[in-house]
């Protein structure tokens, strides 16, 4: 399965998928609901990307890294991640607005 086929239902943790958001360079988002009810932006590192590409997936880390420490009204807000998974995904919160 490629992340693209990853359906409305589908969990990372104990977050559910409602719909797909886009993709950029290496990843695609995914909105979806966590615990709570809470409106969460879930972003997926691309099968073939992560395997094969060590770069990526090292870059991938980093961003969650960074993400789960700041702390700012700019910034999305890190909900939750989970690196090791098959495929690597984190979870934020969802902020509206344009590509």
């Amino acid at each position: 399965m490629t992340t693209q086929q990853l359906t409305r239902g589908y969990r990372f943790g104990d977050i559910r998928l409602t719909g797909f958001v886009g993709s950029g360079g290496f990843a695609d988002v995914y909105e979806g609901f966590a615990a709570g009810d809470q409106r969460v932006a879930v972003k997926v590192l691309r099968r073939g990307v992560a395997r094969p590409d060590a770069e990526a997936l090292s870059r991938f880390r980093r961003e969650a890294e960074i993400i789960a420490v700041v702390r700012s009204d700019n910034v999305a807000a890190f909900i939750d991640a989970d690196l090791d998974a098959d495929p690597p995904w984190i979870a934020t919160e969802f902020v509206d607005g344009v590509s």
